[in-house]
């Protein structure tokens, strides 16, 4: 093992110099008094499971990059609960263990940051985004935390550079008004694939699961959707049908060549909501495990055999997969999802969760039950309460986007566009800004979802978006006050 007090360090370059003579095999770099409390046989079994483990929130990592939410939505950039072990990748100089060999996959340390633990920070960022396992665990810490600010705003403005689009890059200097930008630095195109400790030898079994079809006006596809899950390669012990479309539109005997099988069940709602229809049949399911799935999709034979493989070679409480429309096919998918990694998104239309999760973050928010962003509450209550969330690239289902029923049935589309008279920002979008966001942001973060916008819209319909901005404003804010928050 090869231990590396920071304070010895005055530069990232001396840190990579340092660890270019260092022996193969765990790196920690801590303070020598907290070194000295720890038990190696402790670190070598930490780092069994994971890439990298930091105690990072308990000290800079609780603040830094915070600026970064004003111009994604990403939880990944939230903070979470520094109390309990968690997936941040905001590691500091104060506590890090890691194996040489992951820095040697990332090409070590981006000396373009001037302070070590914005460095610490992007090589953390960088692992997990390739698909290592990157742990915050505070149990590391043996010492009363403190500590200082070293970050300077330049190293924040280097990683949205280094990260993010130009598109994004350019919205970030203009909301924090960082025009000028003095070095050079070599944009990210596609991460540095990690094949980490994410996935890999089997740790559980899953045998039997319930899967979970909210549906209203949908009947022309609902069928193929049912039958999908039925002809897969893992098929579920258990379907939940939980259809809310009005009375009048119900067809009589829709369900009966499915009803001859004992483990699909239908349960009819007289309120209709994209929350309240998930959240009955996660209270009905019988399974420790459930599978969330929409009603025009079909499920690839494989699909929910991916699933099972993932959870059962990880310890991830959730597996969510990609979407692709038809006509796509495999090559369609972006390179950066074609590998497991911690996710940043997540898709209530092909999930695979623990029940008990859900159950402990309060399920599906009953406020998105008639508005876009339920998927990305979902994530965000998941991720700052501590559990894994992994991207699985090969659990797929082709996503036919009816342009009826679901949230169509509502009125609702779109999370960066409106129609003519419409709310904007989405009162939901809103909601969602005041639940995760410091009020510090959330006027800048309204302003960024308007210039956003602009993406949506050809130049003479946005200038009329403009003029009728304070109206649809109005009327998301009036909205908004009447979601119910939890």
């Amino acid at each position: 093992m090869t231990f590396i007090d920071p304070s010895s360090i005055s530069s990232v370059r001396e840190l990579n110099e340092a660890l270019i003579l260092a022996d193969d095999g765990i790196v920690c770099i801590s303070s020598k008094a907290n070194f000295q409390t720890l038990d190696s046989i402790e670190i070598t079994a930490g780092l069994a499971s994971a890439d990298i483990i930091h105690c990072g929130l308990l000290f800079e990592g609780k603040s830094a990059f915070e600026h970064i939410q004003l111009i994604t939505f990403n939880w990944n950039f939230l903070t979470p609960d520094h109390r309990l072990k968690n997936y941040s990748w905001k590691a500091t100089s104060d506590f890090i263990i890691f194996e040489k060999k992951i820095l040697n996959t990332v090409t070590g340390f981006d000396q373009s940051f001037e302070s070590l633990n914005a460095a610490l920070m992007d090589f953390s960022y960088r692992v997990m985004a390739g698909g290592g396992k990157v742990l915050y665990d505070p149990s590391f810490m043996k010492l009363p935390p403190h500590g200082n600010i070293t970050i300077p705003k330049s190293d924040e403005v280097v990683f949205v550079k280094k990260h993010f689009p130009q598109r994004a890059f350019v919205l970030y200097k203009l909301l924090r008004f960082a025009f000028t930008m003095k070095k050079a630095v070599n944009r990210q195109t596609d991460p540095d694939i990690v094949k980490g400790k994410l996935v890999g030898e089997k740790k559980r079994d899953i045998d039997k699961f319930t899967a979970i079809i909210p549906t209203i006006n949908r009947y022309d596809y609902l069928d193929k959707a049912i039958q999908s899950l039925l002809d897969a390669e893992f098929p579920p012990a258990e379907i939940i049908v939980v259809d809310q479309t009005p009375v009048a539109n119900r067809i009589e005997g829709y369900y009966n060549p499915f009803l001859s099988h004992d483990h699909i069940s239908v349960i009819y709602l007289d309120v209709a909501g994209q929350s309240i229809s998930r959240n009955t049949g996660i209270d009905r399911a019988k399974y420790e495990w459930i599978y969330l799935f929409d009603d025009d999709s079909i499920c690839w034979k494989d699909c929910l055999r991916e699933h099972k493989y993932l959870i059962e070679h990880s310890m991830a409480d959730c597996s969510t997969g990609l979407s692709l429309s038809p006509g796509q096919t495999i090559e369609s998918i972006q390179s950066i999802n074609r590998f497991y990694r911690s996710a940043d998104v997540l898709d209530t239309g092909n999930c695979f969760i623990r029940k008990q999760v859900l159950l402990a973050v309060g399920k599906i928010d009953d406020a998105f039950n008639r508005g876009p962003g339920a998927d990305d509450d979902l994530g965000k209550r998941l991720f700052l309460a501590g559990y894994s969330i992994i991207l699985n690239p090969k659990a797929i289902r082709l996503h036919y986007k009816a342009s009826v029923g679901g949230l169509r049935q509502h009125g609702a589309w779109w999370r960066n566009k409106s129609s003519l008279f419409g709310a904007y920002p989405p009162p939901t979008q809103l909601y969602s800004i005041e639940k995760y966001y410091p009020a510090k942001f959330r006027t800048v973060l309204i302003i960024s979802l308007i210039l956003k916008a602009k993406n949506r819209y050809s130049s003479a319909s946005y200038f009329l978006f403009l003029i009728l901005l304070p109206f649809k404003i109005f009327k998301s804010v009036q909205e908004l006050r009447r979601l119910s928050f939890k």
